[in-house]
């Protein structure tokens, strides 16, 4: 089964839980994969990796982008 996992600075990354949680199809309700569940440090990275890249990604015009 797929598994969704977490993307922090430009990287895939498991994170730190081992909680999952399913996904479901929605038409008809079969599981499609499963996604890892964050932790409060998965949230800190993703935010520290998010605010180190705002100003480049600012700086880039919007045709860029």
């Amino acid at each position: 089964m797929d598994t969704v996992q977490h993307y922090i600075g430009g990287k895939l990354t498991s994170g730190a839980s081992a909680r999952r949680a399913k996904v479901y199809q929605p038409a008809d309700g079969s599981v499609a994969r499963e996604v890892v569940l964050g932790t409060r440090d998965d949230v800190d990275a993703a935010v520290r990796a998010a605010a180190a890249a705002f100003p480049k990604w600012a700086a880039t015009t919007p045709l860029m982008r």
